[in-house]
Parts: C-alpha cells; sequence; structure tokens
C-alpha cells in the first residue's frame, strides 16, 4: 500500500552531468568564500545561505526534511528583515505540499492522526483521509503533485527576487 510518488522519485536535476547536490556544495562553499573575502557585507551570510538553500529547493525534488534545513534561516530573515508575511506564505506552501505527498507519515499509516492515536471515529476518519489522499480522484485529476511542486517553485523564486532586488536596488 506505498503511495506511488514517481514525480519525485526521478532523479534529481543534473548540470552538465553533475549532481545538483555537488553543484550546490560547489556552490554554498563560493559563497562563503565570497562572504569572508569582501569588504562589502550588505549580504548577510544568513541571506547568503538562504538563497542558496532556496535554489536548492527550487531545483531538486521535493523532501520532507528541507523544512528543517530551512527553518533557522527563514526565522533569522523574517525578524531580522521583516519578511514575515512572504516567510508565512512559503512556510502555508510547504506544510501543503508536506500534508499531501507525506499524508501516509502523519497518519502512521491509518493508526493514528498527527502521532495522537486514532481511537475516536472523527480521529480515525482524519488518519484514513491522510492516508489515501493521494490516491484519491481529485488528487490524481488535478495533477495536485506538479500544481504544488510548481507552486513552490514559484514562492522560492519570488522569494529569491525578492531579497536579491533589495541587494542589488
Amino acid at each position: 500500500m506505498t503511495p506511488d510518488f514517481d514525480f519525485f522519485l526521478e532523479p534529481t536535476f543534473e548540470v552538465f552531468g553533475f549532481p545538483i547536490s555537488l553543484i550546490f556544495t560547489l556552490f554554498t562553499m563560493f559563497l562563503l568564500f565570497l562572504y569572508f573575502h569582501r569588504k562589502d557585507k550588505s549580504l548577510s551570510l544568513n541571506t547568503s545561505l538562504l538563497c542558496s538553500l532556496l535554489i536548492l529547493f527550487s531545483f531538486a525534488r521535493w523532501h520532507p526534511q528541507f523544512i528543517l534545513w530551512i527553518i533557522p534561516f527563514m526565522l533569522c530573515d523574517a525578524y531580522v528583515h521583516n519578511r514575515r508575511l512572504l516567510c508565512n506564505v512559503f512556510f502555508v506552501v510547504v506544510v501543503t505540499i508536506s500534508l499531501t505527498w507525506f499524508g501516509f507519515y502523519f497518519s502512521t499509516w491509518g493508526h493514528s492522526f498527527f502521532f495522537f492515536s486514532n481511537y475516536t471515529p472523527t480521529l480515525q476518519n482524519l488518519s484514513l483521509t491522510l492516508l489515501n489522499l493521494h490516491s484519491n480522484e481529485f488528487y490524481k485529476i488535478l495533477r495536485l503533485d506538479i500544481l504544488l511542486q510548481s507552486l513552490f517553485v514559484g514562492v522560492v523564486l519570488f522569494y529569491l527576487y525578492y531579497i536579491l532586488r533589495q541587494r542589488v536596488t
């Protein structure tokens, strides 16, 4: 009863035959080098690493641990640079993707609802809904996986534009 997630289990994006993880590592090292060897520190280290992670997330396939990687940088960016609304939109999209693609994880294969045992009929129905969301006809007709991935990439690119626009102007 494993969900069919061919969309994000396909091979990840490659640049000139190199996996995106290698490109990301080299890009991050390049950003660190630039940060420590330039006199103008107008773009903070936090913002530089946030941009690097956002670029990785927009070109790589979705994985749930992305949330954990980016939370510290997003919180710092939200409160230091006052981008709370943009961060909130980002997190709503991320939570929506996580619930629709990984609902089976939050339902513990139909035995709980967000890790609370489903002893009541309401919790059992909610748990089974999360478990079977990917096989829903509405989900399949709309291709909700591709739609949500596109929405995520759009929000990430807008966030990058917003950060870099303030840097350029």
